[in-house]
């Protein structure tokens, strides 16, 4: 059942931008869809909406503009967010959701990358949630957002295991002094280790075939806490939530995305990094429950110790990630990522 304060407050969010305007994106919604789902209250949500928009920007009041002929040829005009947004309401409004997802996700599928991830994780938050004017403005964020990362073409894809051996020795030599995600996986882009190491992804049909890589996020994270890893992890979960709609040339996008975000990650060469030792047996009591109640636990502290400063939204975004993933893979790693963000 969905959190009755839920959709209200995705409603009065839409007043506000898409970013901080220092080229940080705005977590509020995908914020509150994962608290509502992680069992928080009413009362929780209003404190982390109050808290969260309190750092944003309101959009200025602004006639209906009229559509574009082709939407397509502004991608990555921020300043366009509005026109963007009135233009996926419309449409919405005309031919209804699915059909507007199956013609737009196409058209911006070659910015899987865009804002460290953010336009896929967003608009994924937006098709769970099921609130039309939400979806508009994910819609739009993505296309105001985007951008384009260089494919990597090496002479073959390296499936999983052989892609993470030889990319994780790679990020732990190099640093980008960018200061954003986003910045540093650009510049990720025009590395020799970035144009050698694409994912192979020919294997992944539908979101049950994640699962490896969502398991090797989930291990990344746990031993690292790296905050850029975070999104990778929470990434691939809005991998699976969009891939229905994703165009039959997917996968370069999306491997570039990761390859770059694996390189901007800046892993501390002192910390093990061996994704392949996360082999434990999944425990009896089903990862999902112990995430939930891990959550809970978190979530009631914060209130109890400072009620103007909840769970910060990363943290909310990675353990809903952990949840998700673990009701499809019941695995230990999952548990142990969200233990990693909640401590």
């Amino acid at each position: 059942m969905v959190n009755p304060a839920l959709h209200p407050l995705l409603t009065q969010n839409l007043q506000f931008a898409p970013d901080y305007g220092n080229g940080l994106t705005s977590h509020v919604p995908m914020a509150l869809h994962a608290m509502a789902e992680l069992g928080a209250s009413a009362a929780d949500l209003h404190r982390q909406y109050d808290h969260d928009t309190a750092k944003l920007r309101r959009l200025p009041a602004a006639p209906a503009p009229e559509p574009w002929p082709r939407w397509t040829d502004h991608l990555g005009d921020l300043a366009a967010y509005q026109r963007f947004e009135a233009q996926f309401v419309a449409s919405i409004a005309r031919l209804g959701s699915t059909a507007v997802l199956a013609d737009a996700v196409p058209r911006l599928w070659s910015g899987f990358g865009a804002v460290a991830l953010h336009g896929v994780i967003r608009l994924a938050h937006a098709v769970e949630v099921d609130h039309p004017g939400e979806l508009a403005a994910a819609l739009a964020a993505w296309a105001a957002q985007h951008a384009r990362l260089p494919n990597a073409q090496p002479s073959r894809p390296l499936p999983l295991e052989s892609w993470v051996k030889t990319l994780l020795p790679l990020a732990q030599e190099w640093r980008s002094p960018a200061p954003l995600i986003s910045l540093r996986m650009l510049d990720a882009a025009q590395t020799p280790a970035f144009a050698t190491c694409r994912l192979d992804l020919c294997g992944v049909r539908s979101r049950n075939d994640l699962a490896p890589l969502a398991r090797t996020c989930a291990a990344l994270y746990a031993q690292t806490g790296n905050f850029t890893v975070l999104h990778l992890l929470t990434g691939t979960r809005a991998l699976g939530i969009l891939l229905r709609w994703a165009p039959k040339d997917w996968q370069d996008p999306v491997s570039a995305a990761l390859t770059a975000a694996v390189l901007a990650a800046g892993l501390n060469t002192s910390q093990p990094i061996d994704p392949a030792s996360q082999t434990q047996s999944p425990p009896e009591t089903p990862a999902e429950r112990r995430i939930l109640a891990m959550f809970s636990q978190t979530n009631e502290r914060a209130a109890q110790s400072d009620p103007q400063h909840p769970v910060d939204e990363h943290t909310i975004k990675l353990t809903h990630a952990c949840w998700q993933l673990a009701k499809q893979d019941n695995h230990e790693i999952f548990v142990q990522a969200a233990h990693r963000a909640l401590n």
